[in-house]
């Protein structure tokens, strides 16, 4: 509370300060105007004399111009500086997109094989991503499954604003359900989707979780959904790539795995919605993988091109002007897996430039992901059922592990 008084005063001091220059300012340019006029009316008595008093009014002008100026640079200085940054450093508004790996049945049987030899740290020491691929399979197939997510990003311009995160997607037989909270001093944001399966997504997106009883909602199709979020919230679906389409190319052709096989389309592909990254061969720049207690550590660092359906999710999300540039190898995914490669949590860690129009500013961000999965609705012994608009608070968050 000290820290935001003694800010508050400083922003009321300097506001006061800056008035009383434009009060000065103004006075010293009246009193030029003054002086012009008399200069005019003397050069018409003396046109020696009166030149001399042109030239010195003129001088006194271009100082008054220039401190006016120079204070309005002064108080707009931060604005003019990430005006400056943005035209030295221009953001791209395109992105290069990557799908992420989905293994075939002879590496799925050759991982299982390893785990059964006990030999998955020497078998893929130097490919430990495919581990991950296998996990995110794991957790695609699960009859129900749920992944809790807090975060924090830390934006650094001026001064650092702290945008806390915290969500959740519940994936059942009948329904896939997903909200997300964020908040900070300067934005507030907490939205809920429901995927009945019906080749629509139903959407409440409010300012506050408050709001929520008495939302409207709107409705994105499949496809318009992909288009502004980047992925669809199912575990597992299928596409087609439409070259047409400005960013992401996918194009929604089923959830149903029978009717993928049997499409006629050329262009069609599986797609993973378990994570937002596109994890695979092609997208990871560098892996390593450690045993623990009960399980392993994956570590990853994946090029830009493996962001790139996080970067159009983080276009809408966060307001942005254009696409985030990530920093190179800024990223760090760390995963959690049991000993039979199921995920138990993962930590991710990005730093990247957040272009807003008028600004740039410096973001650091980290998330902490926990999940869960079942044949049943219920989570370590607790039942979870996806809520209506009339219940704020989503239970699953009292599966979350206890702040130290």
């Amino acid at each position: 509370m000290e820290e935001k008084e003694t800010l508050e005063n400083e922003s009321v001091q300097e506001t006061s300060s800056n008035q009383n220059e434009t009060e000065k300012i103004e006075e010293v340019m009246k009193s030029s105007e003054v002086e012009e006029s008399t200069s005019t009316t003397e050069e018409t008595v003396n046109s020696e004399d009166g030149k001399k008093k042109k030239k010195k009014n003129k001088r006194v002008k271009t100082i008054v111009i220039s401190s006016v100026l120079s204070v309005f640079f002064l108080l707009a200085g931060t604005i003019g500086g990430y005006f400056l940054y943005n035209t030295l450093n221009p953001a791209s508004n395109t992105i290069t997109q990557a799908l992420g790996d989905i293994l075939s049945e002879k590496e799925k049987n050759e991982i299982k094989k390893s785990i059964e030899n006990d030999s998955v740290l020497s078998s893929y020491q130097d490919k430990s991503h495919m581990l991950v691929n296998y996990s995110l399979e794991l957790e695609a197939d699960s009859k129900y499954s749920m992944i809790l997510t807090k975060g924090v990003a830390k934006a650094t311009s001026v001064v650092t604003v702290e945008q806390k995160i915290q969500s959740a997607t519940l994936r059942t037989p009948d329904c896939i359900f997903n909200e997300n909270i964020s908040s900070s001093s300067f934005v507030e944001t907490a939205n809920r989707y429901y995927d009945r399966k019906d080749n629509k997504i139903e959407a409440y997106e409010c300012k506050n979780s408050s709001q929520w009883p008495s939302a409207t909602s709107i409705y994105y199709t499949y496809d318009e959904y992909i288009d502004k979020f980047g992925k669809l919230l199912s575990g597992r679906y299928y596409c087609i790539k439409d070259e047409s389409k400005k960013t992401i190319k996918d194009k929604f052709l089923t959830l149903s795995e029978d009717e993928f096989k049997n499409s006629k389309e050329e262009k069609k592909y599986p797609i993973n919605g378990i994570l937002i990254y596109a994890i695979g061969k092609n997208t990871v720049k560098s892996s390593s993988i450690e045993k623990i207690d009960d399980g392993y550590k994956i570590t990853l660092k994946l090029k830009s091109s493996g962001e790139s359906y996080y970067s159009v999710q983080m276009k809408s999300t966060g307001g942005l002007a254009t696409y985030p540039a990530f920093k190179e190898e800024s990223n760090n995914l760390v995963f959690v897996i049991d000993k039979n490669l199921r995920l138990v949590s993962s930590v991710f860690e990005d730093s990247y430039d957040a272009n807003l129009g008028f600004m740039s500013a410096p973001t650091s961000q980290i998330l902490t992901q926990y999940y869960f999965h079942s044949d049943t609705d219920s989570f370590n012994g607790k039942q979870i059922k996806v809520p209506d608009m009339s219940n704020v608070q989503f239970d699953g968050y009292s599966l979350l592990p206890k702040e130290e």
